[in-house]
């Protein structure tokens, strides 16, 4: 059922203050409004349902790639990928990727919690959240500056925008920055909208910037369309309300797979029944195999293939090469091998595997292959990222 009256709220960065006052406006079903106001939350009106706008300047709106699978490691890959472009730690910020793929909207988990409080304290729930920048896009090909109240943003297309500052009536500095980094991608034309009532001098715009200017109609977050937009409350964030309506139609779903995954058990059985004599054979053949390999060999057997492995490591060390199994050695020849300065960002060892991932300048990988294989190691050297500092490679050494 439908909210006949939707409280929405607009929230800038010191709310809630001493006072804890807004501006406020209340929406009819069809998102009319029917009355507006500022106050405390006492003076709010009652309405079914209550949303909010926080300003641009509370909110990271950053470009990230992504790969179009992650399974269960999602939340890890999403950070990873937004970490040296987020000021704070990621586990301390709460990411929401964008309806259209190639950006995400990041805020303070602190921030949201503030706000989330704040609201229940007043006696109300917070059904929805968004960021005012998102309430105002472009055309295609073109850029527009809003302002409303002390809130000023800048939007580049449909999945890019931030917060600036325009405190007189020359174009702003980051809008002049942007425009000399738009390497000829510039807009058709910027969109200059203000609040109604309010203008702005953007005479000689044009001329100072290179591109047509021109002023659009008034912006009042209070009143925009929210189509289109992200609401942040996910996860841990959503409404209670949502959590159990979601609850509800998860429980049907978990009950046909609870039955599903009682047929399969059954089933099942016969085969790790089969599964668990033939591991007992296995077993029995590796203990033949290395009985018959290292006869010389008194040790207790506990697990022939470990002890295989250990037999063949100690051999190439006496022969003056490294085990399979020797991390440390293997780290300690590829360090030798990085260039000057050079420090891996992660490291992983599994399976005889080393894994480094680092940044090395331009040309210096190639190099290291090839004197890693006069050593007697293999080495792949994969791109991930690249840069003006160099190029980020996933190094993966191993015995050859």
């Amino acid at each position: 059922m439908k909210a006949e009256r939707i409280l929405r709220l607009y929230l800038p960065r010191e709310w809630p203050g001493e006072e804890a006052g807004c501006s406020w406006t209340l929406l009819a079903r069809d998102f009319r409004v029917i009355g507006r106001g500022s106050g405390i939350p006492s003076q709010w009106p009652a309405a079914d349902e209550c949303e909010a706008v926080v300003t641009a300047d509370q909110v990271s709106w950053l470009s990230i790639s992504l790969p179009e699978k992650m399974g269960r490691d999602a939340s890890r890959i999403i950070a990873y990928a937004l970490e040296d472009k987020l000021i704070q730690p990621p586990e301390t910020m709460h990411i929401v990727l964008s309806k259209e793929a190639g950006s995400a909207i990041a805020i303070g988990k602190a921030r949201l919690g503030e706000i989330t409080e704040a609201v229940r304290a007043a006696g109300r729930k917070l059904d929805r959240l968004f960021v005012d920048m998102q309430l105002s896009a472009p055309a295609d090909g073109e850029w527009i500056i809003c302002r409303y109240g002390e809130s000023t943003f800048l939007r580049m297309g449909s999945q890019s925008g931030l917060a600036i500052d325009w405190p007189g009536t020359a174009p702003p500095e980051a809008l002049a920055i942007a425009v000399a980094r738009a390497h000829g991608k510039l807009p058709t034309r910027l969109v200059v909208r203000l609040p109604a009532g309010k203008a702005a001098t953007i005479d000689g715009w044009a001329s100072v910037l290179g591109l047509p200017v021109v002023a659009g109609t008034s912006f009042d977050p209070l009143a925009a369309s929210t189509a289109g937009a992200n609401n942040l409350l996910t996860g841990q964030f959503a409404p209670t309300g949502a959590s159990e309506a979601a609850g509800r139609r998860s429980r049907v779903a978990l009950i046909a797979l609870a039955a599903l995954a009682l047929g399969h058990t059954m089933l099942s059985l016969a085969d790790w029944a089969w599964l668990a004599y033939r591991a007992s054979v296995l077993r029995e053949e590796s203990v033949a195999i290395y009985r018959q390999t290292f006869p010389e060999s008194k040790a207790p057997l506990l697990d022939a293939r470990v002890q295989m492995q250990r037999e063949v490591d100690s051999a190439l060390r006496l022969r003056g090469r490294v085990g399979s199994g020797d991390m440390l050695a293997m780290l300690a020849t590829i360090s030798e091998e990085l260039p000057a300065g050079v420090q891996p960002r992660r490291i992983l060892f599994d399976r005889s595997v080393l894994e480094l991932v680092a940044m090395l300048p331009e040309g210096a990988a190639p190099g290291m292959a090839s004197r890693l294989r006069a050593r007697g190691y293999d080495m792949d050297a994969t791109v991930l990222r690249r840069d003006s500092a160099g190029s980020e490679y996933k190094l993966r050494m191993s015995v050859r």
